[in-house]
């Protein structure tokens, strides 16, 4: 049949082709949607023949442009393109069993660059209450264990350095406990999409590693992150090594690196260790040649909003 209009996020779709059948608990359907702002054609099957959700998606993505159709607020100017297939079992975004592999992703824009950031894989399995989720591409690979939700890890760690430092967070941050628990290990290989995507001026052209363990249930963290070489605005750094811990007193945290002044490094470094909204730090810092300029400042304060929330 034929989809004369319809309207989702207030975008109004024209002349959608679709067929579908249903044979005991499979549904199967297809459809083209033609668009100036991108074009889909989708085959999908979901089958409910087991009590679970099975779904089995391929579709073809030409020009698509989320900011144009009113699906998101970011990617503006942005034009994707990719041969997208899932195979997954389970609806909640959270748990989900299977594939989904992004092949071909082509980003484009008027103005700037094409992107080519090449085939992108997903799997998560489940066992029980663990749950195992890999990505590779040339842009990230990243290994997840543990019993979590994807939608409550930043809660989690935000929940963490909270009760550490209550003073300068909201109550609802801390109103409900999460348990979640997760093991990760990510290698960043190029960041030129997240720059571009994100509007984050951040480029680490060097392979760098994130890895640790967050675990609400213990109020543990430990977050260790090794980037040879990086820049952040104007700030050009070398040899960074951040590292984040709790304890069962303090929430701690160190880094060390090279910043480059006048293209010669100097080492710097930041120690620092909080509980009950009082902080300590101590920063030093060395250029390892002569004339030699080094030094060493400790601070100790104490974390808190005020009236106004700020």
């Amino acid at each position: 049949g034929i989809l004369n209009e319809i309207c989702l996020k207030n975008y109004h779709y024209h002349g959608i082709v679709f067929t579908g059948n249903c044979h005991s608990k499979a549904y199967m359907v297809k459809a083209d949607i033609p668009d100036k702002n991108g074009s889909v054609q989708l085959e999908s099957r979901v089958d409910l023949g087991d009590g679970n959700k099975n779904i089995s998606l391929e579709a073809d993505l030409k020009e698509f442009t989320p900011y144009e159709l009113n699906l998101t607020k970011k990617f503006k100017g942005e034009h994707f393109s990719s041969h997208l297939t899932a195979d997954i079992s389970g609806t909640n975004l959270d748990k989900l069993n299977g594939n989904i592999s992004i092949d071909s992703l082509i980003i484009h824009n008027d103005t700037i660059d094409t992107l080519y950031p090449g085939n992108i894989l997903i799997t998560s399995e489940n066992e029980g209450d663990e749950q195992h989720v890999t990505v590779d591409s040339p842009i990230l690979s990243l290994r997840a264990d543990g019993n979590f939700r994807w939608s409550c890890i930043g809660k989690t760690f935000t929940q963490i350095i909270s009760s550490y430092i209550p003073g300068i967070f909201s109550t609802s941050t801390t109103d409900r406990p999460y348990q979640d628990e997760v093991d990760f290990t990510a290698r960043i290989q190029d960041t030129t999409y997240i720059k571009r995507l994100a509007g984050i001026q951040l480029n680490i052209p060097q392979s760098s590693v994130i890895q640790g363990q967050i675990d609400g249930s213990q109020r543990f963290l430990n977050i260790n992150a090794q980037i040879p070489s990086m820049t952040y605005g104007s700030e050009h750094l070398q040899n960074v090594q951040w590292r984040i811990e709790s304890s069962h007193q303090y929430l701690q945290t160190s880094m060390v690196m090279d910043r480059l002044m006048k293209g010669k490094p100097v080492e710097m470094g930041v120690d620092a260790y909080t509980r009950n909204n009082q902080i300590m730090a101590n920063m030093h810092w060395d250029n390892h040649r002569q004339p030699s300029q080094k030094g060493e400042i400790g601070l100790t304060g104490e974390l808190t909003k005020d009236e106004t929330g700020n």
